[in-house]
C-alpha cells in the first residue's frame, strides 16, 4: 500500500510539473534540478525547518516556476528538491540570494557523506 501511494504521489507531482512546464515553455525550455539529499538521523527536523524557510522566498525569485522539497515516506532522513528555472542564467542567481547562502551555511553540517547529489537537467525535446 505505501509504495502504491508514493507511486500515485510521483505521478501527480510529474503531472503538476508538467503542467507547469507547458504553460511556460512556448519561451523557451526550461531548466530542472533535482537534488537528493540525506541527513544525518536525528537532524531530520532541523533539516525541514531550513527548508521550508527558503521554499517562499525562493518561490517568489525571477524565473522560478516550480520549487518543492519533498521528504521520503520510506526513510525519513532523505529529502529531494525539485525545481523548476526559466534558465540556467535564473538557476545561477538563485544560487547566490542571501537565503540560499544562509541555507547552505545551516544545513552544510548535516548532510550524510556523498550528499547532496544534484541533477541539472532539460527536457530532451530542447537539444
Amino acid at each position: 500500500m505505501k509504495k502504491m501511494l508514493a507511486i500515485l504521489l510521483s505521478m501527480l507531482v510529474s503531472a503538476t510539473a508538467f503542467a507547469s512546464y507547458a504553460q511556460t515553455a512556448p519561451n523557451g525550455c526550461k531548466v530542472i534540478v533535482i537534488a537528493l539529499v540525506k541527513v544525518k538521523p536525528g537532524t531530520e527536523e532541523i533539516f525541514k525547518q531550513n527548508a521550508l524557510s527558503i521554499l517562499r522566498p525562493t518561490r517568489m525569485e525571477h524565473g522560478n516556476r516550480v520549487y518543492t522539497f519533498n521528504q521520503s515516506m520510506d526513510d525519513k532522513t532523505v529529502f529531494d528538491t525539485f525545481e523548476m528555472w526559466d534558465s540556467v542564467d535564473h538557476l545561477q542567481t538563485h544560487l547566490s540570494t542571501p537565503h540560499m547562502k544562509s541555507f547552505f551555511s545551516q544545513v552544510g553540517g548535516l548532510f550524510e557523506s556523498g550528499y547532496p547529489v544534484i541533477h541539472t537537467l532539460q527536457n530532451i525535446e530542447c537539444r
